[in-house]
């Protein structure tokens, strides 16, 4: 082949001119684009392929070197690009130089993690003082070349030459997913330079020069850094002054790398550790390790060591990958490809079928080859590593012992195979010629190869059946892709496994080989794709890593939605959380906890550098616009991106918008959201628009999200309250006051909903941002404060909202802010009047008192009503007369003032007020008044609070049926907003309606759900009220020890309870003790809670119908009537729910005493139950009218039904041991087996114990 460029003569097989380093390969170096003949650039990537010889060396013939494993190549891997001003440029690859020539046109910079390597030579100021500055220029020349070939092998950049040193870094312009490790293969080749070449020859006398590099990872910017006068293309940060004093403190002749680094690296390389280095300007001393060299077998970079995890999540591709080995194993030729992107398991699915092989072969049988980033260049670069698996060769191995090395294998090649063998593997792995050998080059090279390689595969097959694997075959090089791809056909011959893994990356070599394989050998053919892991998946992932179930929710719902499903990302942000002692192991040492809080996790190293790899390789309009988009979010509209692209380009002339974005979704870094009723596009992964946003300077990022939030309020000036919190974000972000508004805007939005974290995330910065403007705005401080305290109550975080409001009145005080001051006073007195584990009645009275005295020095209306509010509250559990006045005052300013949520609360405050006055009217009444208000409030949390509010008194009254329709609008919005003081309150009454319908394990299930969630919220009415209600249900069920450790419960509960719950407690207590057969106990109780005794009506019933139960268990039967007659008085007009059940105990009393009005009684506690459905009382009641019945045929018929309602109880009762202890009761089983005698009052056929 001629040179299109010189016209010299080029073997048929050659990549560049040996003349003029014109490239000739029919594909792109970088792309692997094919390419039509004498072209200058690539025109599918734009990379230079070729320029026209540089003057210095037209005319002069390109040597000819061995490479890294002996194949002739030009000494340059890319072609050289002409001279340009700098001295370093003569050794700089054509990719690194469009790189740094668009730096120089003034980039303004760039966030990146950089690997930074400082090298200079020990002796040079000697020598340089004997020497005449020309001579030592040359000498310092050859120096240098000796320090940046390595570097640009490696693909790092050269920053600076310094004297008689060099800064280079690896990661920019161009990252790399293994900068750290390229460093320091540069280092150790640098070190080999030296140590290898001869003394550098001076007139006078060899110059001996050692050279001492020093290596550090760590984030820095990058960019042209200078003036017109002087531009260059570098890097600035703390990272790169460490690795300065990492060099400077190194011994001549090694490498010193610092700990981030160490830690990327440390399975690679063999390192001796120096300890800790005293760096200046540095707190705590920093270690140091010093390179030994590679190891002579590997780790794993991926993983981490000592935590292992089972393969989870890839049942189905793990049946295909079975059945494969399986058939290979029967004689069934094969070949397999494993697809899928960075870290998604490829490799541990290869690691996995080769255990499995191992298991079903009788020997190994199994080469594997492994594909390297910086050896994509490199001719037959994985097909050499299967070659020296055959001959048993190890990286390191001298020359002449590869050559004994492959004499000694010979024997494995059939006879006539042997000669092929001596002419091609000295040629793959660099070993010398010995005088009369004459290696073979171009087509004659390739043909032999390639008939070498296909008998070695068929030898090996023809003896047992085996696995070629190439792992990550994407960056191999496109002649070892081809000559795989003519071995394919052997799968038809002999029982071969081709076993590969490679991303999906269409422009490799190995989609190609994918494609032929299944165009040519589909029966041969199987591919694997993997999918990233389920939420469920990665989950049970995290476990398995780190033997932990109790991970706090918040650190585990960040871990899996950073990670996305791919197991790399989930190993490696959980190596990071060990690495920054987020999590340590606990006593024992085989399971993990956490330690601290994590408020965010950095992106790992290692995800970074293959993030901002894969970014690299995007031209810059495609990368800009993937960081436009970033700053934007996960999510974006495609109208804000093309207002804020256009904003963003001045003088560039930027490629077609969606253009870029059909490039980026190809690369499959975005994908299309919707396009309805928005086009709207989503980053595949969290990390990469972290990545992406991670590496735009601050100052930039500023600009743009002014951008973004200007753009929102264009393109959805309709919309603003939907994408408040978006535009709170965006416009905090560039440091615009705009921010206060919509940060005050998304926590309301965040309140409807109740999401409070988020609601007090909100409106707490909005009142630091508003506190730091220069002039106060007393007003805004005042709502924000109120509200962001709200967003901590409706979580149930009444001590951090307390302590908000504490340090809002101290700021009043320091700030002379008395307005601000009396608001904080009567905040503060709301969380003390309100029933929650902050209650307080006496704090609350004096806060009342204080606040009420300034709201009305100040003339402050506003405060006054908020006051009001809370007396109402105060009063409504004591003093209900007094909290209504305060109530209608409070809704009268509230009204009055336009409050509208104060008014809502007062409304709805005021139905508890009414109610434990026993005004039932009044109380729905004002519910209904109150639900109107919070649906025109849209203030869905609170709308759930007022229809449990009227479920209770619907309750109550005996409006059974309408109190399970409110509860359950307020169950299903409470669980929609995931309200878990709502969920419990919804459910407050309702286990007792079902109890008293006899749905025995409906009533439980609710019971205990109402307990839970009210344990969860701190809400103290579910964990006081309803722990009695289920003791009660207990007992009537016979499960007496179960029943007694809930009553306990509660009394610890109500210890520091208010006057109302601790009656409340020991009335429950005492019906416990009446039912257990100690009635004294119960009396002695009851005379306790006689002082507490609250004025709510509700509660008045309960202690008396206490009271009952326990004369009625000593046989004081008078004393019963009495007290019947006084809760009847009390009920008869506003709580029918317990009318049948006071009047059944009032009928058995007459009943025991001979009272003939007994019947009369019993039938109107009948009629009674069945208006309510009550099916537990009539079961009950109906033997006591049949025994009192003249007419033997109605009381069969009485006590025929009885048995029927039991009968239904009995079989809704599904636990066994509650089911047992029931039906041991002596009432129930003589009326299940048609006992017929009259039964005196005994403890079973006592009622169920009233509840509240």
């Amino acid at each position: 082949m001629n040179c299109p460029n010189c016209a010299t003569p080029n073997r048929t097989d050659a990549n560049y001119c040996l003349r003029c380093g014109w490239w000739l390969a029919a594909r792109c170096p970088f792309c692997q684009q094919h390419l039509p003949s004498g072209v200058f650039f690539c025109d599918r990537c734009g990379r230079q392929l070729a320029a026209a010889p540089d003057k210095r060396t037209r005319g002069r013939e390109e040597g000819k070197t061995r490479g890294q494993e002996g194949l002739l190549i030009p000494s340059s891997l890319p072609p050289i690009l002409p001279s340009s001003s700098s001295p370093i440029d003569r050794y700089l690859p054509a990719e690194l130089a469009a790189k740094l020539e668009e730096a120089r046109g003034g980039a303004e910079g760039e966030r990146r993690v950089v690997t930074m390597l400082f090298c200079d030579v020990k002796g040079s100021t000697a020598a340089a003082e004997k020497l005449d500055p020309e001579e030592w220029t040359e000498i310092i020349n050859v120096a240098f070349e000796r320090m940046i070939r390595p570097i640009y092998k490696y693909e790092g950049t050269v920053a600076r030459l310094m004297g008689d040193g060099i800064l280079a870094f690896f990661g920019a312009p161009i990252a790399h997913e293994d900068d750290p490790q390229r460093a320091i293969l540069a280092a150790l080749d640098i070190l080999a330079a030296f140590r290898d070449a001869a003394p550098i020859p001076n007139p006078q006398s060899p110059i001996s020069l050692l050279p001492r590099i020093g290596i550090n990872t760590g984030l820095v910017v990058v960019g042209a850094v200078g003036n017109d006068l002087r531009m260059e293309y570098t890097a600035m940060g703390d990272a790169i002054n460490l690795a300065a004093r990492m060099e400077q403190t190194a011994e001549p002749g090694t490498v010193q790398v610092a700990e981030v680094t160490w830690r990327l690296v440390e399975p690679l390389f063999d390192f001796e550790e120096l300890g800790s280095i005293e760096i200046k300007g540095k707190a705590k001393p920093v270690r140091a390790w010093r390179v030994l060299g590679r190891k002579a077998e590997p780790g794993r970079l991926r993983g981490i060591e000592g935590l292992n995890a089972p393969l989870i999540g890839r049942v189905a591709e793990w049946e295909k990958m079975a059945g494969v080995l399986e058939g290979l194993k029967a004689g069934r030729g094969q070949i397999v490809a494993l697809i899928g992107e960075a870290g998604i398991g490829k490799s541990r699915l290869m690691a996995e079928a080769k255990a499995r092989w191992i298991e079903l072969s009788s020997g190994v049988n199994w080469s594997q080859s492994q594909g390297v980033a910086y050896e994509g260049n490199r001719p037959y670069g994985q097909i050499q590593q299967h070659f020296r698996q055959v001959i048993g060769a190890r990286d390191g191995d001298e020359p002449e012992t590869l050559r004994a090395k492959l004499a000694d294998s010979l024997g494995f090649w059939p006879q006539e195979a042997r000669e092929r063998v001596r002419q091609v593997i000295p040629a793959l792995l660099g070993i010398p010629l010995l005088p009369g050998e004459e290696v073979l080059e171009g087509e004659a090279l390739k043909r032999v190869l390639y008939s070498l390689m296909t008998d070695t595969c068929r030898v090996i097959a023809q003896a047992a059946p085996c696995v070629m694997a190439f792992d990550d075959l994407h960056w191999a090089d496109t002649q070892s892709v081809d000559l795989l791809t003519h071995l394919l056909p052997l799968t038809d011959e002999v029982p071969i496994l081709f076993l590969v893994n490679f991303r999906p990356e269409r422009q490799a070599s190995a989609w190609e080989l994918k494609e032929k394989a299944a165009a040519d050998l589909p029966h041969r053919y199987t591919e694997i794709g993997l999918q990233p892991l389920s939420s469920a998946e990665s989950d049970l992932l995290v476990d398995n890593l780190l033997t932990v179930a109790d991970l706090p929710s918040s650190l585990r719902r960040m871990i899996l939605e950073k990670a996305d499903g791919n197991p790399f990302f989930v190993e490696e942000i959980v190596r990071t959380l060990i690495d920054t002692g987020a999590v340590q192991r606990d006593a024992s040492g085989d399971h993990w906890q956490n330690s601290t809080p994590v408020e965010n996790i950095e992106i790992p190293d290692s995800i970074q550098a293959l993030l901002a790899a894969r970014m690299d390789r995007l031209s810059d309009d495609v990368r800009q616009t993937l960081q436009l988009a970033a700053v934007i979010g996960r999510r974006f509209y495609f109208r804000v991106l093309e207002r804020i692209e256009a904003s963003s380009h001045t003088d560039h002339i930027h490629a077609p918008l969606q253009s870029c974005l059909n490039t980026l979704q190809r690369m499959e870094m975005l994908l299309e959201a919707n396009r309805q009723p928005e086009l709207e596009y989503a980053f595949r992964h969290a990390l990469t628009q972290e990545t992406a946003y991670g590496s735009i300077l601050h100052r930039q990022r500023a600009v743009f999200h002014l951008h973004v939030a200007e753009a929102l309020e264009a393109v959805f000036p309709d919309l603003l309250d939907e994408h408040a919190p978006l535009l709170a974000h965006h416009f905090d972000r560039a440091g615009e006051p705009r921010a206060i508004h919509y940060h005050t805007l998304a926590g309301e939005k965040s309140l409807r909903l109740f999401a409070n974290a988020d609601a007090h995330q909100h409106f707490d910065r909005a009142f630091q941002l508003a506190l730091a403007q220069p002039s106060l705005d007393e007003e805004l401080l005042i709502q924000l404060s109120s509200r962001r305290g709200r967003a901590l109550e409706l979580d149930s975080r009444f001590a951090d909202a307390l302590a908000e409001y504490t340090q809002m009145e101290a700021l009043g005080k320091e700030r002379a802010l008395p307005r601000l001051e009396v608001n904080a006073l009567a905040l503060q007195g709301t969380l003390r009047s309100t029933i929650s584990d902050q209650f307080n009645p006496e704090l609350a009275q004096s806060l009342a008192d204080r606040g009420l005295a300034l709201a009305l020095a100040l003339g402050d209306e506003a405060a006054e009503a908020r006051v009001q509010w809370n007396l109402l509250n105060l009063y409504r559990l004591f003093d209900e007369e007094k909290g209504v006045r305060a109530g209608l005052r409070a809704i009268e300013l509230a009204g009055k003032l336009g409050m509208h949520e104060l008014r809502a609360f007062a409304l709805n405050d005021i139905v508890h007020a009414f109610g434990a006055l026993g005004q039932m009217d009044e109380a729905q009444r004002y519910s209904q008044q109150a639900q109107k208000a919070w649906r025109a409030l849209g203030n869905q949390t609170m709308l759930a609070d007022s229809l449990s509010t009227a479920s209770l008194y619907n309750t109550l009254s005996g409006a059974l049926d309408m109190a399970l329709a409110d509860t359950s609008e307020a169950y299903a919005i409470s669980q929609q907003t995931e309200n878990l003081w709502g969920i419990s309150y919804s459910q407050h009454m309702i286990g007792l309606i079902h109890w008293l319908r006899g749905n025995v394990s409906r009533a439980l299930e609710v019971l205990e759900g109402s307990i839970h969630y009210g344990d969860l919220a701190g809400f103290l009415v579910a964990q006081t009220m309803d722990r009695i209600w289920y003791s009660e249900v207990l007992v009537q069920l016979g499960a007496i020890e179960r029943a007694e450790e809930t009553v306990r419960e509660v009394l610890a509960r109500t210890k520091n309870a208010g006057p109302q719950f601790q009656a409340f407690a020991l009335s429950g207590e005492s019906h416990f003790y009446a039912v257990a057969g100690q009635p004294d106990r119960a009396l002695d109780l009851l005379a306790q809670s006689d002082v507490f005794a609250s004025s709510v009506f509700y509660v008045r019933l309960f202690y008396i119908q206490a009271i009952s139960l326990a004369y009625f268990a000593k046989g004081d039967y008078a004393q019963v009537i009495r007290l019947a007659q006084e809760n009847i008085a009390l009920m008869e007009q506003s709580a029918g729910f317990y009318l049948p059940e006071v009047l059944f105990v009032w009928g058995q009393a007459q009943q025991a005493l001979g009272l003939a009005a007994a019947k009369e009684t019993f039938l109107r506690a009948r009629a009674e139950a069945e208006k309510l459905g009550g099916r537990w009382l009539l079961w009950q009641i109906l033997p006591r009218l049949a025994e009192l019945s003249d007419d033997p045929d109605e009381a069969a018929s009485l006590r025929s039904q009885a048995q029927e309602i039991l009968a239904g109880i009995v079989a809704t009762i599904d636990r066994d041991e509650l089911r047992a202890s029931f039906l041991q009761r002596t009432d129930v089983s003589q009326l299940l087996t048609s006992a017929t005698s009259p039964q005196s009052p005994h403890l079973h056929s006592a009622p169920r114990p009233s509840a509240a």
